[in-house]
């Protein structure tokens, strides 16, 4: 839309041939389905003569169904919840960004924080991983046989402070 920009009012330029340009999607989908209580499912219908079809309507979220079925019928309807409207997304660009440049700069200074910050703690992540590793005594590096011992001091107790019971589990 060339020649179109905003006054510093805020209203579009009067040398703008048409500035009123909108888009609307809508998308939906509709199922006619019956209670199969064999199976204990909605399906759709598959007995001989049975039908249940979506008319079109003059209101998109407003279907009308049509069955000659005897029983529960059940309908389910699927409609995206918003409208994007691309004319006002990109419309001024420049402008709306320029009005909200505080938002801008504060989004922009988090990633600039936040990403050498998470880069840091992967290294000191990964760092700590060697930690914890199961390790051989220097002297007992070439022996077949691999013992684990793990020892508990019942520090979980609210009196440890004083008195330990260890207990040794070989593994």
């Amino acid at each position: 839309r060339d020649g179109c920009y905003r006054e510093p009012s805020g209203e579009v330029a009067s040398s703008c041939p048409d500035p009123s340009l909108s888009y609307e999607f809508g998308l939906s989908q509709y199922d006619c389905l019956v209670w199969d209580a064999v199976q204990e499912i909605w399906t759709k219908p598959s007995t001989a003569g049975a039908s249940c079809t979506v008319e079109a309507s003059d209101v998109p979220n407003r279907p009308r169904f049509v069955s000659n079925l005897f029983g529960s019928l059940g309908a389910g309807m699927n409609v995206l919840p918003n409208l994007i409207d691309f004319g006002k997304l990109f419309d001024n660009w420049q402008g709306k960004l320029a009005d909200s440049a505080a938002v801008v700069g504060t989004v922009v200074a988090l990633w600039v924080i936040f990403i050498p910050i998470a880069v840091w703690l992967r290294r000191v992540d990964n760092k700590d991983s060697e930690k914890f590793k199961y390790l051989p005594l220097i002297d007992d590096a070439n022996e077949k046989f691999v013992y684990r011992i793990d020892v508990y001091t019942a520090s979980d107790r609210s009196n440890a402070g004083t008195r330990i019971c260890p207990l040794l589990s070989v593994s």
